[in-house]
């Protein structure tokens, strides 16, 4: 089994707060086709992860496992996500969040503070509307209360200019100007953001070449609230599924068919792996890991 592997937890599917750069509808669109060819409907219970749900996916999971809660969707859109967190964290698995802190709760904070992040990153509405949440007094307030907690590694940033309101609540935060294309599936021609590469030099740059992943997102795949368990947090379009952990250990997916497939697309010059969309693919090649 590969060292430094990730687990990133999608506590639900369909996030109300539709970012510019965040390709919601097409995450929700898949999800509810991949329910339609099982021929089960994508119900509540389906599409938010609860405690017990989140437990029994984790229970073949070794400890040596980074959990973050972040995925395709905002972590605290799940009811259960504090309990969640708390369950990573007894499990002994190195935790991370990250979040908008939208429908946390000040009741939230304290618990919070006690566990030991690795890190624990708040990304802040910025002042142009592309994160669509709005900015309310008792947001600016549970701000506030975040920055003075105590949480370990805790982080503010924001993507675009940020907004006055926290700014001046909370003083100079890091920012940039760049999102990620989500491997195509953002068309950025819609927001006042960008990203380093065009899709035009991704494509030149990774066709008809085996790949690599810079960032080795190949080894940090994504937890669904059905169980699936997605290639990495650039597949919106849950385009390759390695497996599920309802019904599979943890070790049978990350050894098994489905992610022996996704190592042969990265090594085939001629596969259609989301990879080459990517600006996280370059040309290279993996050894046996």
């Amino acid at each position: 089994m590969s060292p430094g592997r990730v687990l990133e937890v999608t506590t639900n599917i369909g996030c109300r707060l539709q970012c510019s750069y965040c390709p919601q509808s097409t995450v929700t669109g898949a999800y509810r086709e991949a329910a339609a060819l099982r021929g089960t409907a994508v119900g509540a219970s389906v599409r938010t992860m609860t405690r017990e749900l989140f437990a029994a996916y984790i229970e073949t999971v070794p400890s040596s496992v980074h959990v973050h809660f972040s995925g395709f969707s905002e972590p605290f859109h799940a009811g259960d996500c504090l309990d969640m967190i708390r369950i990573a964290h007894r499990r002994g698995h190195p935790t991370a969040v990250f979040t908008t802190a939208d429908r946390m709760t000040h009741e939230q904070v304290k618990p919070l503070a006690d566990i030991p992040f690795k890190r624990f990153l708040v990304h802040l509405p910025d002042n142009g509307g592309e994160m669509r949440k709005k900015v309310t007094a008792d947001y600016v307030s549970l701000l506030t209360s975040l920055a003075s907690s105590g949480i370990s590694n805790l982080q503010f940033h924001t993507i675009g200019i940020p907004h006055p309101a926290i700014a001046a609540e909370l003083g100079r935060m890091p920012s940039t100007r760049r999102v990620h294309s989500r491997a195509g599936n953002v068309d950025l021609s819609a927001t006042t953001v960008g990203t380093a590469f065009s899709a035009t030099e991704i494509a030149e740059r990774n066709g008809h070449t085996s790949l690599i992943c810079r960032k080795d997102r190949i080894f940090a795949n994504v937890l669904l609230p059905n169980g699936d368990v997605q290639l990495c947090c650039m597949d919106y379009g849950l385009e390759h599924k390695l497996g599920n952990l309802g019904t599979q250990t943890y070790q049978e997916i990350v050894e098994g068919p489905g992610f022996q497939r996704i190592m042969a697309m990265l090594a085939d010059p001629d596969s259609t792996i989301l990879c080459r969309r990517c600006e996280y693919g370059l040309p290279g090649a993996y050894r046996h890991r």
